[in-house]
């Protein structure tokens, strides 16, 4: 990436064991002053929705005077949005075309956001119009206000009496949340395509990329 560097946000467990893995100009934004010498810096966040976006000013003067480049959500990209198409793809091509999918995400620790229920609503859309999805829904896989992953998987049984459902998890870092074990709970069929966490790295660099050649910070990518 050359004079261009990367602060990744997000828990620090997370962005200590992805910096590395995108190259020696990335760094946790616990060590943001490092990178304050280089051309540019980008912040992006490890989780695609709007998240620790409060943090982005705290790098902003962490990095200075190196110019700054704040990413505030990426669950558009299409490097992402591809991914989890294939993965959901991939899916149902065992179970069937006809077959519900569900979407999920974290929830919030509080009650979800505008911006947060955008989220998630916009990508399962996307990933949907990518694959041809024809039954859908959203859920949260925590205790948030709103459609929670126990609500919806009920409803499939209850009130329309799928057994099966494709699980499509928003999280790239695919964190346990316990889905599986609600609808197994219920009699479903659970079958996941989700996003495999090592391709995280690949996406982040991608979402980058973009930024630099929309700034025109002279780095290119895939």
């Amino acid at each position: 990436m050359g004079d261009l560097a990367v602060v990744l946000l997000g828990p620090s467990e997370t962005t200590g064991r992805v910096a590395p893995q995108l190259g020696p100009d990335a760094v946790p934004a616990a060590d943001a002053g490092g990178v304050a010498d280089r051309a540019a810096v980008v912040g992006v966040a490890t989780e695609p929705w709007p998240a620790f976006t409060a943090d982005h000013e705290g790098v902003r003067a962490a990095v200075a005077p190196a110019p700054y480049f704040a990413v505030q959500a990426w669950h558009r990209h299409p490097a992402y949005l591809d991914r989890l198409a294939s993965a959901l793809e991939r899916a149902r091509t065992v179970t069937g075309e006809d077959v519900h999918v569900l979407f999920t995400a974290p929830g919030p620790r509080t009650e979800p956001a505008p911006e947060e229920v955008v989220f998630l609503r916009e990508t399962a859309e996307a990933v949907s119009g990518h694959v041809g999805v024809r039954h859908r829904s959203i859920a949260w896989t925590s205790g948030v206000q709103g459609p929670s992953s126990l609500t919806a998987l009920t409803a499939l049984v209850e009130a329309h009496g799928r057994r099966a459902v494709v699980r499509c998890s928003l999280d790239p870092l695919a964190r346990p949340d316990g889905v599986a074990d609600e609808a197994a709970a219920l009699g479903l069929e659970l079958t996941d395509a989700s996003l495999d966490p090592g391709e995280l790295p690949a996406v982040l660099a991608a979402v980058v990329a973009t930024v630099a050649e929309h700034e025109h910070l002279g780095v290119g990518g895939r």
